[in-house]
């Protein structure tokens, strides 16, 4: 669930279809997945949330930290290619240089207990 829990944190755009989120992450070939991931949030915060998915261990909601790791491989040269790849702007830009943004990210970005609550609290729906 974490593709409504990012939309209900206006993370990512309602556009984006939970089919598009899956395939980012479980391994599906990058030339394969034509639809993107629109962020709605600062390019800082993507970052962020890319390299705190890398630190846990996801579970539940389809996902499991076999098809993240395979996914997302450790090497950054790997994981940067997949958020340029995987991930536009508002304006549908591709989200470039996140490798830079992120060896100058000294603190938390704005907003990053978003994140952190997404990734590590458990799902409850809003009634």
């Amino acid at each position: 669930m974490y593709c409504v829990r990012l939309k209900e944190q206006k993370c990512i755009s309602n556009e984006t279809s939970w089919v598009t989120f899956y395939d980012a992450f479980t391994g599906k070939p990058l030339k394969e997945i034509i639809k993107k991931i629109q962020w709605i949030r600062s390019k800082n915060l993507c970052v962020y949330f890319i390299c705190q998915l890398l630190k846990i261990r996801i579970v539940g909601d389809g996902f499991d930290l076999d098809q993240v790791e395979h996914s997302i491989e450790s090497e950054e040269e790997h994981y940067w290619n997949k958020l340029e790849n995987l991930f536009v702007d508002t304006k549908g830009k591709p989200m470039l240089y996140g490798d830079k943004i992120k060896s100058k990210m000294y603190i938390l970005p704005q907003h990053s207990t978003i994140i952190d609550s997404i990734l590590t609290k458990p799902y409850t729906k809003k009634k």
